[in-house]
């Protein structure tokens, strides 16, 4: 047994192979239940980016490229790789064993370095643009633009290919609606444009019109093979198809004709069969052709012969043209012996030639004319290219802004060189700066020997600048400080200004103290009978909001109230703070920013000036260092303005006892929004005094109307039952009460005159005149009853009874 044994370890050791084919298989799984990988396939259903599973995969040291296999393909548990069992998938095995040695193959051959494709120069920004969620179509498109593998992109991130890429012999595929050339036509499409107005595009373009009707989505190669011809007939074609409508309709041929040769067409074309098959290509189909030629072979003969005009083109004698009245002619048949137009005029109407030829007809020059020679010479001498040597864009901007420079460009050279800024301005300086030439565009314009003048306006400025470089730059932002210093100067100092006045006005306003007095004492006794020194000034804007128990009347509206019964002056507050809405705008540290940005950019000026000055002659920029020298006295003025209004302002906020640290925009901004509120709040209070004194008014006018009514009522009553108007005793009209009294007095007399003529009572004048003044005095009725009684005392005794002053008394 133990040399059986022997012989068969012997066996054993000599056909291992035999031993291996011999164990047991191993246990199989899919691979998205794999402990391994299974939690990676279940990122991908919850909806995560599948480069973000590959960035977790590759973070942990798995094969990225895993995710990309399919979930129910089936792997051995214990295989860490999970690749494929070698008894199942043995074909694939050899497959991709062959691939592998074809692949080291070409490793071994090459010798570029291998990199991962999300990290290849070529392919690395299209890995990104799917990072940043561009979609998968507009990045394969993008790839397709700049002639690269589309495929590349559907890779794992993380597959490892040469730096160095083989070029391509491949095809590459693109979606039609896609590619360079058909893409703007299917847009087209999109946005409604009619089909057969893009197909009339597409043929002006040359383009293989077919290509419209085809699906958006279907994969043609991006190199485009020159297209079939495609064949239609003559009438149907996009040139001819309106000429035979025309002949369908009954137009005239030889109108037909005219009409082609204005298009530059054969008008022989429209005597050819019309469904006769003829190329889609309009140059294939008929090239075009000269009016003039046309006109010698007599396609516009007979619109001529129908004007009374046969030119001939090879006479020397000029065209006629005639202006026609397109009218609509009564048929013969219609005008009969009673009509209108039977009977001839009986006067003959004159026309003056001279002056009919004049109006309507021109005698045109002849085609041989010497002026129309040289226009069409003229017309037909090309136009000179302009070369242009730098990037098309760059080129089109530098030739839009130098255009505005009206000065040759060795003029410009020399000012900027001299650092003298006059006849320039600031958008034209900067432009001057933007367009200097490049150190690639320098190259490029030292290399180029052709003719200056064939160069656009861009690179004749390059070129005149181009042994500058160095120098320009700097002395143009030497004339650009130049030009903006004194605006920024003035706009600082102005703003400066305005916060010292609104400074000023705060302090000095004694109408604001006597405010904010009013305010502590009534805030104090609100508070229940406080004795706080002051408030902080944020505090002025609560006032508003706090309410008394009426639901209507604010705090600030009461003080107004105290203000204008105590001090009315005091409301005339907004007078005194005009400045301070102004002021509000603006911040001190931002100032002081602006000027100390100002100093530092005169300091590095002032350095490049003073380099010039030690290389070059001084004399050639006098004007730039007379400008510095004004400019240091400004700078220094500025300082001492702005230290005045730090120190303004510092003394306010000590003032109002408020924080040194206090930004003035800050501050300004809420005693603006006070003096508003204040100035809203006394208007509504106006409003609401006018109100009451108006209700208070009415009620007067009606308790006066009620009195005069009682004692209307009562002098009726003492007037035993006589009415006196009462809309006039109801007028406050001093005349009208004297002219009704005097009413009153001479009824009085008419009785007493009629009493005394009844009784036969005879009073001397002497008496009378006292009797009437003192009758004035009587209440009404006293005197009727006194006459009254008299009489019939004077009936029954003495009829001519004589009264004494006493009794007449």
């Amino acid at each position: 047994s133990g040399q059986g044994g022997g012989v068969g370890g012997s066996n054993g050791m000599q056909k291992p192979d035999e031993k291996d084919d011999k164990k047991p298989a191993k246990k199989k799984i899919p691979l998205s239940a794999h402990p391994t990988y299974s939690r990676f396939f279940k990122m991908l259903k919850v909806g995560l980016p599948v480069e973000v599973v590959q960035g977790k995969m590759t973070a942990e040291g798995l094969d990225p490229a895993t995710i990309h296999r399919s979930p129910d393909e089936m792997v051995c548990e214990d295989d860490p790789t999970a690749s494929p069992s070698t008894e199942d998938n043995a074909t694939e095995e050899t497959t991709a064993d062959n691939k592998l040695e074809e692949q080291k193959k070409d490793e071994a051959e090459s010798s570029s370095p291998m990199v991962a494709i999300s990290e290849h120069p070529l392919y690395a920004k299209f890995f990104k643009m799917l990072k940043v969620g561009v979609p998968l179509h507009v990045v394969k498109a993008k790839m397709a633009a700049e002639k690269l593998d589309e495929s590349m992109i559907d890779k794992p991130p993380s597959e490892m290919i040469p730096l160095e890429e083989k070029k391509e012999t491949a095809e590459q595929l693109v979606a039609v609606s896609e590619h360079p050339l058909y893409a703007k036509f299917f847009k087209m499409l999109k946005v409604g444009v009619p089909i057969h107005v893009v197909k009339a595009k597409m043929a002006a373009e040359k383009l293989d019109e077919s290509m419209i009707d085809k699906p958006p989505g279907e994969l043609i190669p991006l190199e485009e093979k020159p297209p079939e011809v495609q064949m239609v007939p003559r009438c149907e074609h996009p040139l001819y198809a309106k000429f035979y409508k025309m002949l369908k309709v009954g137009v005239p041929i030889h109108v037909v004709k005219a009409k082609m040769a204005a298009e530059k067409l054969d008008g022989s074309i429209i005597e050819m069969p019309g469904d006769e098959m003829i190329p889609l290509n309009a140059e294939a189909a008929a090239p075009p052709v000269d009016v003039g030629d046309a006109l010698k072979k007599g396609l516009a003969a007979g619109l001529l012969g129908s004007r009374g005009n046969t030119p001939n083109p090879k006479s020397a004698t000029p065209s006629v043209r005639k202006k026609k009245l397109y009218w609509k002619a009564l048929d013969a048949s219609k005008v009969t012996r009673e009509s209108l137009w039977a009977n001839e005029l009986e006067e003959e109407i004159v026309m003056d030639e001279e002056e009919f030829n004049k109006l309507f007809i021109d005698e045109a020059k002849t085609a041989d004319s010497p002026t129309k020679q040289k226009k069409v010479e003229a017309a037909k001498e090309p136009k000179k290219q302009k070369i242009i040597l730098v990037d098309m864009k760059r080129a089109q901007n530098g030739g839009i802004a130098l255009a505005r420079i009206k000065m040759p460009y060795p003029d410009v050279k020399s000012k900027i060189m001299n650092m003298a800024d006059d006849g320039l301005s600031t958008e034209q300086l900067k432009s001057l700066e933007d367009f200097l030439p490049t150190p690639e565009e320098s190259d490029k314009l030292k290399s180029f020997k052709g003719d200056v003048d064939s160069l656009g306006q861009v690179e004749k400025y390059m070129l005149t600048m181009m042994d500058v470089t160095q120098q320009a730059p700097r002395r143009i932002k030497c004339m650009i400080y130049k030009q903006m210093f004194k605006p920024r100067v003035a706009e600082i100092k102005s703003k400066l200004q305005k916060i010292e006045r609104a400074c000023d006005d705060v302090k000095l306003s004694g109408r604001l103290r006597k405010v904010l007095r009013t305010i502590l004492k009534v805030g104090n006794q609100i508070n229940d009978g406080e004795s706080n020194m002051g408030f902080t000034l944020d505090s002025l804007l609560k006032l508003n909001a706090a309410k008394a128990y009426d639901k209507k009347t604010t705090v600030l509206q009461y003080v107004i109230t105290l203000l204008h019964r105590n001090d009315a002056d005091a409301l005339l507050l907004t007078e005194d703070l005009k400045n301070i809405d102004e002021a509000s705008r603006f911040l001190i540290d931002s100032l002081n920013t602006e000027k100390n940005q100002l100093k530092d950019e005169f300091n590095v000026n002032f350095k490049i000036v003073l380099e010039v000055q030690d290389k070059e002659n001084s004399s050639r920029i006098g004007q730039m260092i007379d400008f510095l020298t004004k400019a240091w006295v400004l700078c220094d003025d500025l300082d001492k303005s702005f230290e005045t209004v730090k120190t303004k302002y510092a003394n306010v906020l000590q003032y109002f006892g408020e924080e040194s640290t206090m930004a003035s925009s800050e501050f300004f901004s809420t005693l603006s929004k006070f003096v508003k509120e204040f100035a809203d709040s006394k208007a509504t209070v106006e409003r609401v005094r006018r109100q009451e004194e108006k209700a208070q008014a009415a009620a007067a006018a009606k308790e006066k109307k009620l009195k005069q009514q009682l004692d209307i009522q009562q002098r009726n009553e003492m007037n035993g039952g006589d009415n006196i108007d009462d809309a006039v005793v109801g007028r406050d009209d001093v005349e009208r009460k004297e002219t009704l009294a005097m009413k009153q007095q001479q009824e009085l007399e008419e009785k007493e005159n009629a009493l005394l003529a009844v009784a036969g009572i005879k009073i001397p004048k002497k008496v009378r005149k006292r009797s009437q003044s003192q009758s004035l005095k009587l209440k009404p009725g006293q005197l009727d009853d006194l006459l009254r009684s008299r009489t019939q005392n004077s009936v029954d005794g003495d009829a001519n009874l004589m009264l004494t002053d006493d009794s007449c008394t």
